[in-house]
């Protein structure tokens, strides 16, 4: 959906979905990235909620390590981190060293959400801060659902 933001505590945003997909929409693919702060494996990161006509119809809870990740998470040795990587969807070099003082890279992840298909149609995609870091999301991916 080429879409991008950022949500720090308490924050939300709301992405529209185009008009040819609100009848269509099977998975919904999050690139995103959480940072400035622990979470541990499992814990929420983030509320998602599809919508039509302002109305939740299906809901999800991205967590640590399961649908996102931290950005900076190889800054600590894998002993130290708290939480798994999930599908990696991008690397870029970090402009500071990790903990024992190497370069090392940052990343971005791809979350899966599954749409119900008695949700839809769906004409918007709520994302509500979980927690009290920066939640960062890249890009939204619509995926249509399989035909029976």
């Amino acid at each position: 959906l080429d879409v991008s933001f950022r949500l720090g505590a308490g924050a939300s945003h709301t992405v529209t979905i185009p008009e040819p997909w609100r009848g269509r929409v099977g998975r919904i693919g999050v690139i995103s990235a959480f940072s400035f702060g622990p979470i541990a494996q499992d814990k929420p990161v983030c509320d998602v909620a599809a919508k039509r006509g302002g109305d939740p119809v299906d809901q999800w809870i991205m967590r640590s390590g399961v649908t996102t990740a931290r950005t900076d998470i190889d800054y600590y040795p894998p002993a130290q981190q708290d939480h798994k990587k999930v599908e990696i969807v991008e690397s870029i070099e970090a402009d500071y060293s990790d903990k024992a003082g190497s370069p090392f890279k940052r990343h971005t992840y791809l979350g899966w959400l599954d749409v119900d298909p008695g949700a839809t149609p769906i004409d918007a995609i709520a994302f509500v801060s979980a927690n009290g870091y920066f939640f960062d999301v890249f890009d939204v991916v619509l995926v249509p659902r399989r035909e029976p």
